[in-house]
């Protein structure tokens, strides 16, 4: 599928000039929409996530290390002013998309936006 990139939210579309990161994520939201997105049961998104929290140990030269971050999941999927998106967690922090082709599922939004 033809992907479009933009420097505008897909919700608002505002141009986003604070990030790069509409380059790279088809559909991007930007941060004031992403505030709005709640969850299927109409609970803000973000009150979720930040609950939680990962531990990761690392070997390094100078031995082991714990590195500590929020957790890699969240909600999927969120709603944003009535239009369903998609968010990628990764290091504590997502990347909210649009869905422009109602997928079921996270996979089946990745592989209608990222293949």
């Amino acid at each position: 599928m033809f992907q479009i990139y933009t420097n505008k939210c897909s919700i608002c579309h505002k141009e986003i000039i604070d990030s790069n990161l509409p380059a790279y994520f088809p559909h991007y939201v930007c941060r004031e929409c992403d505030k709005l997105a709640v969850t299927k049961e109409g609970q803000l998104a973000l009150q979720w996530f930040n609950q939680h929290v990962s531990i990761l140990r690392v070997n390094s030269p100078f031995g082991y290390k714990d590195i500590l971050f929020e957790s890699n999941t969240g909600p999927n999927p969120v709603y944003i002013k009535g239009y369903k998106c998609w968010r990628r967690y990764r290091l504590g922090s997502w990347v909210t998309m649009k869905d422009m082709y109602n997928s079921r599922t996270l996979d089946e939004f990745e592989q209608n936006n990222f293949q």
